[in-house]
């Protein structure tokens, strides 16, 4: 019986030590995977553009799509743009936290920069038509 509790509490003991090994792993990775899914959504929205908009911005005015479809388009595009957001506030947050410095996080930079300029403006919309429909 003793011998059992010995064993089982040296394997809880291992299975814990996993478990903080694991967290501060996921914890200290942090950085390089938000801006890796950041990258991916950005590079997601740049294939469409070049697949589907001729290589232009996603919208009606770039090609003609019929409104469900352009209705398909808007939603994958602001699904990405949202995982932009928050990865990119994940990345800048963990990264007050954790000291990196990599030229390969500053490429990723600049992909998903890219993508997040050409969308600016329908942020700058959506914030002046709440304000404009706040005074009225």
């Amino acid at each position: 019986m003793k011998n059992s509790f010995a064993r089982t509490a040296e394997l809880l003991r291992q299975n814990l030590h996993k478990y903080l090994r694991s967290l501060n792993n996921w914890f200290f990775d942090t950085p390089e995977r938000a801006l890796l899914e950041a990258q991916q959504a950005a590079q997601r929205i740049k294939n469409i553009e070049i697949e589907h908009f001729e290589g232009k911005k996603i919208s009606s005015k770039s090609v003609k799509y019929t409104e469900n479809a352009m209705s398909y388009w808007q939603i994958y595009l602001d699904k990405n743009l949202t995982i932009i957001k928050f990865r990119l506030a994940e990345f800048q947050l963990s990264r007050g936290i954790i000291n990196i410095s990599n030229s390969v996080l500053l490429e990723k930079l600049k992909v998903i920069d890219e993508v997040v300029e050409k969308y600016a403006i329908k942020d700058e919309l959506i914030s002046n038509s709440e304000l404009l429909s706040n005074y009225e």
